[in-house]
This record gives C-alpha cells, structure tokens and sequence, in this order.
C-alpha cells in the first residue's frame, strides 16, 4: 500500500524551524550535528533546504510551533526574500508540492494541489478535520 510518507521522501524540503534533539519517543537526533552537510543541501537568510528523505525521515524531531514545511518536487532555485532579507515562505507556498504548518503547537493544517496526496492523507487520519482549500494562480 502506498502511503503519504512514499510520496513525501523524494521531496526537497524548506523551512525555518529548529528541531528537538530528543523526539517524544525518547530517540536522540544525532544526525543534526554529525550528518548536517549531508542532510541540509542549501542555507538561505532565514531558511534551510533539505533534499529527499529529509521529511519524513525527521519529521518526529520538528520543533512544532509556528512551524512551516514546504516540499517541492525539484530543488529550489534562488529563494523569494521578504521583509529584512529573510526567505518568505508564505509566497514560496504558492508553488509547494505539499505545505505542512504548525499553528501554536496545537494543530497541523496541511495542504497540497495534489488531490490524490490529501486523500492518502485523510485515509491514514480519517478523524482529521477537512477544510476545502482554494488555488489561485497568482
């Protein structure tokens, strides 16, 4: 059976948080420190990338509030800047393959303009709340 994570591990992955170094489960994220150059393929003002396998591979070491992860199929080229030079990852989102956000370390909302991804989605967490998300191109 085919699940999300399948379709997740070949992506590139931006974002800007910090990672836990012990996850929930008691593993210790090591990785962070001894494989880094490995593991983060592009350092931008504000904003990390990772190449494939990073997420989900790591996903359980995200530090999760206020937290946004955007997946790509190819790697990024020259990041969007905003204000104060930092990387803007809400306009970046726009051309994301898949869009996770953490709000408040209290809830996820994830979104994707693939509609076989959401489905997987919410085939694996059925009880996860859908809201019907617009594309618009820009």
């Amino acid at each position: 059976m085919m699940l999300l994570r399948h379709r997740l591990e070949p992506l590139y992955w931006v974002f800007e948080t910090d990672f836990r170094s012990v996850a929930l489960d008691g593993t210790s994220f090591r990785d962070w420190e001894e494989r880094y150059d490995e593991i983060i393929v592009a350092q931008w003002p504000g904003a990390r990338v990772a190449g494939p396998g990073f997420f989900p591979a790591y996903a359980k070491f995200v530090l999760p509030d206020w937290t946004e992860l955007l997946g790509f199929t190819e790697a990024p080229g020259k990041p969007l800047l905003g204000r104060g030079g930092k990387v803007d990852l809400q306009a970046m989102a726009r051309d994301a393959a898949f869009h996770a956000s953490c709000i408040d370390a209290a809830r996820w909302e994830m979104s994707s303009p693939n509609g076989a991804w959401l489905a997987l989605l919410h085939s694996e967490f059925p009880a996860a709340q859908r809201i019907p998300l617009g594309y618009e191109a820009v």
